[in-house]
């Protein structure tokens, strides 16, 4: 790949991180974008377990974290923090331990599936009860 295509390719896969953070934030909220909401909820809670298990990876692995992070290598990018959390922290002047991060974003995740799942289960009684 040519540097600008590696340039490019590092865009998107920060603009598609940051889409996947910002549905797991704020998708539970709207109406609209709960079935999506739950659809990332999944597929991030399926890659942080399953997948890092299979992978024999620590729990939290993320596939686009793993590419995101082999493009920046491309690119000679170094100092790479093991997640994406702390990267976005560290890209704004925050540092912290980073067992920390990973331990807000478990619990942060944590949340949002319960959340989710209340939201859910609250979406299903209510539209049993009015049929």
């Amino acid at each position: 790949m040519s540097d600008t295509e590696l340039l490019i390719a590092d865009h998107v896969l920060n603009l598609f991180h940051l889409a996947i953070v910002g549905m797991l934030l704020t998708g539970w909220i709207f109406t609209r974008t709960r079935r999506l909401h739950r659809f990332v909820v999944g597929v991030t809670v399926f890659c942080w377990t399953v997948v890092a298990w299979v992978m024999d990876k620590k729990p939290g692995y993320c596939p686009v974290t793993d590419w995101h992070w082999q493009v920046k290598r491309l690119r000679s990018t170094e100092d790479i923090p093991a997640s994406y959390i702390d990267y976005l922290l560290q890209q704004v002047g925050l540092t912290f331990d980073p067992a920390l991060v990973d331990l807000a974003a478990m619990v942060t995740l944590g949340v949002i599936v319960m959340i989710t799942l209340f939201l859910w289960l609250r979406e299903r009684t209510l539209s049993q009860a009015s049929a």
